[in-house]
């Protein structure tokens, strides 16, 4: 089972801009998790973050220290606390099959904000996923763009990472197969590409 590494629960930068999307504290009564006291508290199974601020393929690209194509290969849901609360995160390993910019490396992983509720040991009528920044999806094969930090695990800055899924050969938003991930949308590319075209519009 693939378990988080100290550098791995903490790569979830992305919270330090949800501010007023947190989630709601009424309700429930706090549960166990591992022992210890769970006090992240919500009422609702989803909620939703305020959008990143919007980039070009070039600007993602241009800003990346790492850039591959990769497989989801496996994930795993568990709860970190972070300043007196608990929150869900699902971590995504990928296998890379191939390095378009930045050290050549095998593997990468990353954690997201959210994970479901069955995937999850403890608390899990607490669990919640973010409705516009959806989980990766494991068996897809993504275009993965992201900031290198060698303090994270897989060297990886989640709260910077890019995930473009390539579906039928052609690199994808994940806008276009999630209506509501709005804050995956990537300003000015509307049309799917191939990879080459792609990394070519880069």
């Amino acid at each position: 089972m693939l378990r988080p590494t100290l550098g791995a629960v903490a790569a979830c930068a992305l919270l330090a801009a949800c501010g007023s999307s947190s989630p709601s504290t009424a309700g429930t009564a706090p549960q166990q998790v591992d022992g210890r006291r769970c006090t992240l508290q919500v009422a609702a199974n989803s909620i939703g973050v305020d959008a990143r601020t919007l980039a070009t393929v070039p600007q993602l690209y241009a800003d990346s220290d790492e850039v591959v194509v990769a497989d989801a290969v496996r994930q795993h849901a568990y709860w970190q606390e972070r300043g007196g609360r608990w929150l869900p995160l699902t971590m995504t390993q990928y296998r890379v099959v191939r390095v378009i910019k930045g050290p050549a490396v095998a593997w990468l992983q990353a954690s997201d904000l959210g994970a479901v509720s069955s995937e999850i040991d403890g608390c899990r009528n607490l669990a919640y996923t973010v409705a516009n920044l959806p989980l990766p999806t494991t068996g897809q094969r993504y275009v993965l763009l992201a900031k290198h930090n060698p303090q994270m695990a897989g060297g990886v800055d989640a709260g910077t990472l890019r995930r473009f899924p390539i579906v039928g050969g052609l690199v994808r938003t994940e806008a276009a197969l999630h209506a509501a991930a709005s804050v995956s949308t990537v300003r000015g590319y509307t049309t799917p590409l191939t990879l080459d075209a792609f990394l070519a519009s880069a």
